[in-house]
């Protein structure tokens, strides 16, 4: 089933396109498991009419009635089965009403069921808003609790549970009772903790909404948390990954996560801390951006371990992927062997990945627009107004960025390189417009925030 063409969209993204066998061979095997299990029919009668309709539609169409009333006709019949009826009904036969019809009989004969759960999910989440409140939610997984149903793998699910969830909470937060998070933490869905954590702790205090102080318990919370979900198996997903793989594609959801609360940490004076949740990742997709790499350089260095710390920098000096804090260690280290700083330049350089450069810039090159700039005569925060056509034969650097934006963000270490490089020189002129009010710019020659 992993490895049919028919069944790609209903399976897990995991095989090779190399591995795909076509319908006609998944039609093959459907029949070979049939031959020698029969019992198998029940268990394989949703994928197999799907294969087939792929490759003989006409012949669906005249055994899938024959195989839903053998179905439908079993006396210890389950809901997984009724539910693999209204979907051939609905995917297959396009017969909606037919898989209402199900759906109905299935809610009547399960009604604490999967089935009556996401009608009640779906009931929820498209509410209005003052029917979607902590007490209805409540009640709710009173009816449906969230253990029973971990490992549901329905489309209503996939659609408005996680929403619904995340919804409740930033209800509760919006009324500042982030202690909501303390009883919601423990059943939220493994993407619900992430964004939790981007938004309500990264996000909040780095907007100046909470102090560094009040959010810290509560990144704690979530993070470990997160840990707790990558050293067990839940949820629908996690059946076709080893233990060590679902820790594997856990981990990598959660190193932003990781890193965060790794930097809350260093910002208290907690490096030590910090340098732990920094290895918990520091081999998973990610790890290789240049802001994990100044900090965990900045963490090395400080908790003593020099050579390591060093190791990072010139990787992330390889790879054009240095920060400000990664240069100041460089250069702090070059100081030191050559008594002065005469030379660093060149070195640093000598030290980039010459291929990885040049690709860069080619691409730089490639998308440059090569059009004249429209004039403009703006306020700046600082007072005054920048007018564009006072500045005609200077380099003027425009950043538009926003403190929702992520990418814009991860950007602003490189900005402040080119500011700070720049610092001196008049013919280099740099604005920032962030959005996070409108319009007004100000302009800034040593300091990008």
């Amino acid at each position: 089933m992993l490895r049919t063409k028919a069944l790609r969209r209903e399976m897990p993204d995991i095989v090779d396109e190399s591995a795909i066998i076509a319908n006609n061979v998944g039609v093959f095997w459907m029949n070979q498991e049939l031959k020698n299990f029969p019992q198998s029919r029940r268990t394989i009668f949703l994928p197999a009419m799907r294969i087939l309709k792929a490759e003989d539609p006409a012949k669906m169409d005249t055994i899938l009635p024959r195989e839903i009333k053998f179905i439908t006709s079993l006396p210890d019949v389950t809901e997984a089965e009724l539910r693999a009826v209204s979907a051939a009904y609905r995917e297959l036969a396009g017969n909606y009403a037919k898989a209402d019809s199900i759906n109905n009989i299935i809610i009547a004969k399960f009604p604490d069921g999967v089935t009556a759960r996401d009608k009640a999910l779906k009931a929820f989440y498209t509410a209005a808003p003052a029917q979607k409140t902590i007490v209805q939610w409540k009640a709710f997984i009173a009816k449906f609790p969230y253990e029973k149903f971990k490992n549901v793998n329905s489309e209503e699910d996939r659609m408005w549970y996680d929403k619904a969830f995340r919804g409740v909470v930033y209800e509760q937060v919006g009324k500042k009772n982030y202690d909501i998070l303390y009883e919601m933490a423990p059943v939220s869905p493994f993407v619900g903790l992430t964004e939790f954590h981007r938004l309500l702790v990264l996000g909040a205090e780095s907007h100046g909404e909470v102090t560094l102080d009040f959010i810290f318990p509560y990144s704690k919370l979530l993070v470990e948390e997160i840990e707790k979900r990558t050293n067990r198996k839940d949820g629908n997903e996690s059946r076709i990954y080893s233990e060590s793989q679902w820790k594997d594609h856990l981990l990598d959801y959660a190193l932003p996560a990781f890193m965060g609360h790794a930097s809350l940490l260093h910002r208290k004076g907690d490096d030590k801390t910090a340098l732990v949740w920094m290895e918990k990742v520091k081999s998973h997709k990610g790890s290789n951006s240049a802001d994990f790499m100044g900090l965990y350089a900045t963490l090395l260095e400080n908790n003593g371990r020099h050579n390591d710390a060093m190791q990072i920098v010139e990787n992330a000096v390889a790879m054009n992927k240095a920060t400000p804090e990664t240069i100041a260690l460089l250069k702090k280290e070059y100081i030191k062997k050559n008594k002065s700083d005469k030379g660093f330049d060149a070195y640093f350089d000598s030290l980039k990945s010459a291929e990885t450069l040049s690709a860069q810039q080619a691409h730089i090159r490639e998308q440059m627009i090569r059009q004249d700039a429209p004039m403009f005569k703006l306020e700046q925060l600082k007072g005054g107004s920048a007018d564009l056509a006072k500045l005609k034969g200077n380099i003027v650097v425009l950043d538009f960025w926003a403190t929702w934006c992520g990418p814009c963000k991860a950007a602003l270490p490189g900005m402040q390189m080119a500011v700070n490089k720049y610092a001196n020189d008049k013919n280099v002129n740099f604005f920032l417009s962030p959005r996070r009010k409108p319009s007004p710019i100000t302009r800034r020659k040593s300091n990008h925030s």
